[in-house]
């Protein structure tokens, strides 16, 4: 997938530096955690509200 102006040369030397690529790595894994930590929250509310429902339902 690349597009049309992105063959100058000035281009590919930047996408293939080592700053590029950890700068991009760096983005990439930042994502991922923001991602990932925004998961459990929301998984760890569910299974509180899962348990006060199953707690209620008991009559405990």
């Amino acid at each position: 997938m690349q597009m049309q102006n992105a063959q100058t040369p000035e281009f590919q030397s930047f996408v293939n530096s080592p700053e590029f690529k950890k700068r991009s790595t760096n983005i990439a894994n930042g994502t991922l955690k923001f991602i990932f930590r925004w998961i459990a929250i929301a998984l760890k509310s569910t299974l509180d509200a899962f348990k006060q429902m199953v707690m209620m339902a008991l009559g405990k």
